[in-house]
């Protein structure tokens, strides 16, 4: 369960994965105190990419990342899960003309109950429908397929939160708004106008008042 090419200086040995977390922690700290002490204010601080596989304890446990610690008091504002559902090929030449390709069963159920649990806990989770950076203007030219991606991104968010006055994973854990209060910054996905995005959620209005969604 080595972290591959980070040494472990303290103890002599490679990063856990839990170790190289709570590495991660201590840097974060002395960033936002050194910024805090220099500036009279935190700086807003946002994390790519948060990923099931290291999610839970054991195996990096980067949700800590957005829990208060002992070593950690101020949470990181924000961490992004890119390719929630799907992704674009990495090269140029692979990438399908029709528009991304959805995620797996597997790796959805797992980053659907991630997301939910990031939910339950406010964190500040920020799903994306698919890749970040550069490549998200390519959803802006994925052409027929587009209406359906963001829809099961969506649907598949929905599914992760809760609406009835629960915190949503993305808001930060102080905000005193509802989910339903933030729809179109809710999954992050930049609808192109508003009665878009109001079609997509008379599909969808059967999940949203859903609770007690905490398991697949």
């Amino acid at each position: 369960n080595a972290v591959d090419d980070a040494w472990d200086f303290k103890r002599q040995e490679p990063y856990t994965p839990d170790n190289y977390r709570e590495a991660l922690e201590i840097k974060l700290t002395a960033i936002q105190n050194d910024l805090n002490q220099r500036f009279g204010k935190f700086p807003a601080l946002y994390a790519n990419n948060m990923k099931s596989k290291v999610y839970y304890p054991g195996h990096g446990e980067v949700k800590k990342l957005l829990e208060p610690t002992n070593i950690k008091p101020r949470p990181l504002d924000g961490f992004s899960v890119e390719s929630f559902a799907g992704s674009f090929a990495a090269k140029a030449a692979k990438r399908d003309e029709n528009g991304p390709k959805y995620i797996g069963p597997n790796a959805w159920r797992d980053n659907v109950k991630m997301v939910m649990d990031a939910a339950q806990a406010g964190a500040a989770a920020l799903p994306m429908i698919a890749n970040a950076g550069v490549k998200s203007e390519l959803l802006e030219k994925a052409g027929p397929i587009r209406d359906k991606f963001e829809l099961f991104a969506y649907a598949s968010y929905l599914m992760a939160v809760e609406a009835n006055g629960k915190r949503c994973s993305a808001s930060r854990p102080s905000t005193k708004k509802a989910a339903s209060d933030m729809p179109s910054s809710a999954p992050y996905i930049r609808w192109r106008s508003a009665s878009h995005w109001k079609a997509a959620n008379r599909t969808m209005s059967t999940d949203t008042g859903r609770k007690g969604t905490r398991a697949i």
